[in-house]
């Protein structure tokens, strides 16, 4: 998270993805995405828990990404956080993170 929101690398990088056509079409005049059947991972990190109030409201990254992604078809998105400033609350979050991570590609090997 940059300044509540994505870095500008990848907010570049997403407006080369959008591109009509390719990864959405018009139909009936309406756009309809064509990642449908897809799944998405974000994993991010931030300085402070955006998870609840009051920094909540302050989180753009993730409404963001599941507004665009879910423009392109993409509504299956799983978000994994590891927050912190301090060594301690980032090694914890840390090992929370890829502790879920795992578990994620695990169930994702079951199926």
């Amino acid at each position: 998270m940059y300044n509540f929101s994505v870095p500008a690398v990848f907010k570049a990088y997403v407006d080369l993805i959008v591109r009509v056509g390719q990864t959405f079409v018009f139909e009936e005049g309406r756009p309809k995405g064509l990642l449908q059947n897809k799944s998405l991972i974000v994993i991010t990190s931030s300085g402070a828990d955006y998870s609840e109030a009051p920094w909540k409201a302050m989180d753009f990254v993730e409404p963001y990404l599941r507004a665009i992604f879910g423009f392109l078809g993409v509504t299956n998105v799983t978000v994994i956080s590891a927050p912190g400033r301090d060594p301690a609350t980032i090694a914890a979050s840390s090992k929370q993170a890829q502790e879920k991570i795992k578990k994620h590609f695990q169930a994702a090997k079951v199926r």
